[in-house]
């Protein structure tokens, strides 16, 4: 008896190791490789990254930053949270079919749908991501018809033995933030309602969740506080929000890299797939520098051909910058957002231009303009739009635009102060404005399919009259007419507290 009991004993001790190995692959490591708001800045730029001026940015660079983690790590996913489109004249004049090329050579794991992505409608956008080889996901944008989503709302895939649920939602502001032309015919659903639908499918053949989320940090955060403890990670975008570390929402991870590829992020993460969850987890940025890994040739290729077919026109100079133009987004006046309304002001032979801020998408150097330039400042195609106001209507717009902040509008014509939300003076022209006499305006079709959030009106208050002059045609030709421009900041809104 004691013979068999010794044997049994060193048979349990020889399966011992084997035991403790079967317990650690339960655990299984897997990488989160991610990327948002490239907006076809498929080109390196030179920039000063920690003092140092480096090329930075670039598909080909960021390719060669995801060839690398993907040889060098045993399961690797790699996301795209959307807004790849409209940035860049490439984009434009192709209508987002480059950037689905070149997602197809940088091959994302997911890619979740942005709001820009629908900004050559949606018919545009469907029939160029049937191209794609990636999975295109969106979950709460559907057709107002029947209710259906216009892509999966969902997926399944597995690295390593570990079952990753991801589901794709998007700001629930869409048809706010994007052209009605772009959004006709679809409507946006609660994200909150549209995660716990996926949920209920996902989970009983899952491990982890994670919602890919083009909605911003603020509505992540309000969706991270509501939708409880099955959501193991939020990767967002849309806000351009450089997180270098995640941001913990009622226990849930938040990252975000900023935008136009300049930045990755990476997530280290360690499931227990027995247990189904989490249980080790490190997030980071990564700044994506030329020459820090190889890029990747392939992509480097369509880059320089699909840029190699418009040189020779985007990168004619149209006239010469003697000061830098730079653009605002916090609510206060900018030499280039006076520019671009001056150009509108005149073409639409209006009393007043008006440009929203965030539709100013680029700044530009001193030195020669070029209609490249001209496109990244101006890059969605939008027309001109004209209609017509009382002077008391503007008196109530230019009250209006004083609890705006960062949705305050450039303007060209009208010149007005307040304080305390009191009007203290306002003229147009160089005149007082008169309650009953009429002044028109110029602004673009974006502005006025949202006249509601810009002035403050209701669509029926104002007819429209559409002059079906691009916005960025309209300041090639404003600045063909001039040898130099040197816009300046005016004083032109004074808003006091």
């Amino acid at each position: 008896m004691n013979r068999i009991a010794n044997h049994l004993l060193s048979a349990a001790m020889m399966l011992l190791p084997l035991i403790s190995i079967a317990g650690s692959q339960d655990e299984v490591p897997l990488t989160v490789v991610h990327w948002n708001d490239l907006h076809a800045a498929n080109v390196a730029k030179q920039r000063v990254v920690q003092g140092d001026t480096v090329m930075t940015g670039g598909v080909a660079a960021l390719g060669g930053y995801l060839n690398h983690y993907r040889s060098t790590l045993p399961n690797v996913m790699t996301v795209n949270a959307g807004d790849d489109y409209q940035g860049t004249p490439i984009s434009t004049l192709t209508e987002g079919r480059s950037q689905v090329a070149l997602l197809n050579l940088l091959k994302p794991d997911v890619f979740a749908v942005g709001n820009h992505e629908f900004d050559y409608t949606e018919d545009v956008l469907v029939e160029g991501m049937q191209e794609a080889t990636f999975p295109v996901l969106l979950g709460n944008v559907v057709r107002e018809e029947d209710g259906m989503t216009i892509f999966p709302p969902d997926t399944i895939l597995t690295f390593g033995g570990v079952k990753v649920g991801i589901i794709s939602v998007m700001t629930r502001r869409f048809r706010e933030v994007t052209t009605k032309a772009a959004t006709q015919g679809l409507m946006s659903l609660p994200a909150e309602e549209t995660v716990r639908a996926s949920l209920d499918r996902l989970i009983p053949l899952t491990d982890i969740q994670i919602v890919v989320s083009h909605s911003g940090v603020d509505e992540d955060s309000v969706l991270a506080s509501n939708i409880g403890p099955d959501v193991d990670l939020i990767i967002g975008g849309h806000s351009h929000s450089l997180l270098w570390d995640p941001l913990f929402v009622n226990d849930i991870p938040i990252v975000q890299a900023g935008s136009r590829g300049r930045w990755i992020g990476v997530i280290d993460m360690v499931v227990d797939t027995l247990e189904d969850k989490v249980v080790s987890f490190e997030a980071r940025v990564e700044n994506v520098i030329v020459g820090t890994y190889p890029e990747d040739a392939a992509v480097a290729e369509l880059v320089h051909d699909q840029e190699s077919q418009l040189a020779d026109e985007m990168d004619k100079a149209i006239t010469v910058a003697e000061v830098p133009l730079k653009r605002s987004w916090d609510g206060s006046e900018s030499n280039i957002g006076n520019w671009i309304a001056d150009s509108f002001r005149e073409a639409g032979d209006a009393d007043i231009g008006a440009i929203n801020q965030h539709g100013i998408r680029a700044n530009v150097d001193e030195g020669p303009l070029t209609v490249r330039e001209v496109f990244e400042v101006s890059p969605f195609g939008n027309t001109l739009v004209r209609f017509s106001l009382t002077g008391a209507q503007v008196k109530d717009v230019a009250r209006f635009q004083a609890s705006e902040g960062s949705g305050r509008l450039q303007v060209s014509g009208l010149n007005y102060h307040i304080k305390a939300g009191q009007l203290i003076s306002i003229s147009i022209g160089g005149e007082d404005v008169v309650d009953d006499k009429k002044y028109s305006v110029v602004t673009v079709n974006y502005v006025t399919d949202h006249i509601d959030h810009y002035f403050g009106l209701e669509q029926t208050e104002v007819d429209m009259e559409p002059l079906y002059l691009v916005d960025r045609d309209v300041m090639i030709a404003a600045s063909k007419k001039q040898d130099t421009i040197h816009p300046k900041v005016e004083g032109r809104f004074l808003i006091e507290e």
